[in-house]
């Protein structure tokens, strides 16, 4: 988050990692009474499974939450960013990362520690 901006009331929902570079992880619940975005859940029982949607439906909702991110970013005065997914893949960059990104050398690879320049690799990788 920059200098300027806080998770409000939304304490329930995030855990502190750093409390100055303000970096938070979303707190996982099985019941969320204030759900930020409205997707239904689905417990992972084998009745459950015939109700997960199609690859294609997730790629679509996938898409609508990325649009939805640039959107906000494109709003607000955020400094450059990077959007990762549980896996630390870059899912979505916001300004310009240079300073601390670059293409890892041979096969290309969206991961984000492999991306992050010498020095920032373990802090990083701690962080996250």
């Amino acid at each position: 988050m920059g200098s300027s901006e806080s998770i409000g009331r939304a304490d329930e929902l995030f855990s502190l990692i750093d409390k100055k570079w303000k970096i938070f992880r979303r707190k996982t619940t099985t019941s969320d009474p204030h759900p930020i975005i409205g997707y239904p859940s689905v417990s992972p029982s084998s009745s459950a499974i015939g109700m997960l949607p199609a690859p294609s439906a997730r790629k679509s909702d996938e898409l609508n939450v990325v649009q939805m991110v640039e959107a906000i970013l494109k709003q607000s005065n955020t400094p450059p960013c990077v959007i990762i997914d549980e896996a630390s893949d870059v899912v979505y960059i916001h300004g310009r990362t240079g300073k601390y990104l670059e293409p890892a050398q041979g096969r290309i690879s969206a991961n984000i520690i492999e991306m992050a320049r010498p020095g920032l690799k373990q802090d990083l990788s701690t962080a996250i």
